[in-house]
């Protein structure tokens, strides 16, 4: 009887457990529920601070422009025509942040998102960084030459200069030069796996030689072989026509 009120015992006491495990599990996912909601508030108002501190509108190609329409007997025309490349490119950034900001500040309260946060603000950088390059290209050109050309050839190098048809013929040129690399790989490849077949030719034609030098020992063997037996036939018919005679 003991044992039968002990195993009761047991039972009741993990039904008890189950239930305690199942109300801890409801609670721990609404605790979970109000942690993501409260660390999804924290999120707004931290994008909201960064909105605030951030221009609403990128517009400072606009006065870049003025200048340089103002200037613009200060460049050889190529320069110029360069410049305006490098304008058009921050005006293209202009529009990719202003679209951005103003889709973030949409939804920040209801589905603030954290990867579009981090994009305006690298956008951000490289406006700022843009910006003050080409303040120098509008500035320097009047008072430091030697700091506008600095500039001018840094971003030639870049490539920030360079047309359509110039970035497609150095996009097919980047590909030739890899199919190049490719084809030089292959070519070795090919290389060592026809070594490898001349090394098996030359071992097949050391077999030959050794199997052509033995088969002509044999061929000296039959000759001999053949030779003795003539001579023996003859003896043969020379013994037979002297016993007849």
């Amino acid at each position: 009887m003991k044992y039968q009120d002990l195993q009761a015992e047991i039972r009741s006491q993990e039904i008890k457990i189950s239930k305690i495990t199942e109300e801890i599990k409801s609670i721990d996912s609404k605790t979970n529920g109000i942690i993501l909601k409260i660390n999804a508030k924290y999120l707004s108002i931290s994008i909201e601070e960064i909105l605030l501190s951030l221009p609403n509108n990128a517009i400072g190609s606009e006065s870049y422009a003025q200048k340089l329409n103002s200037q613009s007997g200060l460049y050889e025309d190529f320069q110029f025509n360069k410049i305006i490349r490098f304008l058009t490119l921050i005006e293209a950034v202009e529009r990719d942040y202003n679209e951005l900001y103003f889709s973030i500040g949409e939804k920040y309260l209801t589905n603030p998102n954290k990867k579009d946060v981090s994009d305006l603000i690298e956008k951000y950088s490289l406006l700022k960084n843009e910006y003050k390059l080409m303040g120098v290209l509008v500035e320097a050109v009047k008072s430091d030459k030697v700091l506008f050309n600095k500039i001018y050839n840094m971003l030639e190098d870049r490539g920030v200069f360079m047309t359509k048809y110039d970035k497609y013929n150095y996009e097919n040129l980047s590909s030739l030069a890899s199919n190049m690399v490719t084809l030089v790989e292959e070519s070795f490849q090919i290389n060592e796996h026809l070594s490898n077949i001349n090394h098996e030719l030359w071992e097949t034609n050391n077999k030959l030689d050794d199997i052509n030098d033995s088969l002509g020992r044999v061929d000296v063997g039959v000759k001999a072989g053949n030779l003795l037996r003539t001579v023996q036939t003859y003896q043969l018919y020379r013994i037979n026509k002297n016993t007849k005679g």
